[in-house]
């Protein structure tokens, strides 16, 4: 049986322009470490994400986030930093 995993207080639509915390938060948690252990560099797959956690973590991103992130391109090199990447706001000039 999976683990379940807190669900923080913030959705998609109310979360803040300042998502890196909260997003790396929820992966480190998907992962069963904490966030200050995670290296954001390294792919996740490296770190330990397994098919059924890359499955868990789509679902996080995309309801949480709104981000759309295949378990493939979890599995695939993506990091804890391109996802913050992915998910930040648009800089506006």
């Amino acid at each position: 049986m999976t683990p379940t995993i807190p669900v923080p207080t913030t959705t998609a639509a109310s979360s803040s322009t300042s998502t890196g915390p909260d997003v790396r938060v929820r992966i480190a948690a998907v992962l069963g470490t904490s966030a200050e252990r995670l290296d954001h560099q390294r792919p996740l797959a490296d770190l330990g994400l397994d098919s059924l956690m890359a499955v868990q973590l789509r679902h996080i991103l995309r309801t949480e986030f709104g981000g759309d992130f295949t378990p493939d391109r979890l599995l695939g090199g993506e990091t804890v930093a391109g996802i913050e990447a992915s998910l930040a706001p648009p800089v506006e000039p």
